[in-house]
């Protein structure tokens, strides 16, 4: 007789699901609003912006040598509300202009509460309506 010949044949197993296991995830705390509820972001820096340009004077001398330009000051607010580390963040390309647009935002305070930087355009034009 011969030597039998056994063949061995893994059958593929049934596949298995993944063991999974609920995690504990920590509960994250609510988001809070730096700012108390009320009126929009938009609306805030819509106020900011008209308290400025009530603020503005226009350079005598710049008025009447037909100076205008446009000026981006920035500002950060503190904890009265208002105006602090204020500076040109793009000139209007006169110094007199720009003076006027710093003094204007450092008059216009107390501004309604938003947190982190603002900038707002102060435009000069001789024959915009006050």
């Amino acid at each position: 007789m011969g030597a039998g010949l056994a063949l061995a044949c893994a059958t593929p197993a049934e596949p298995t699901e993944p063991s999974v296991r609920p995690v504990d995830v920590p509960a994250r705390p609510p988001v809070m609003d730096a700012v108390p509820a009320g009126r929009p972001l938009a609306d805030r820096l819509d106020e900011i912006r008209r308290r400025v340009e009530g603020a503005l004077e226009y350079p005598s001398l710049a008025r009447h040598r037909g100076v205008e330009g446009e000026a981006i000051v920035g500002f950060a607010l503190d904890g009265r509300r208002h105006a602090r580390d204020v500076r040109i963040e793009r000139s209007s390309g006169s110094p007199a202009l720009d003076r006027a647009a710093l003094r204007a935002v450092s008059r216009a305070g107390p501004f309604p509460a938003v947190y982190g930087r603002i900038e707002v355009p102060i435009r000069f034009e001789i024959d915009a309506p006050r």
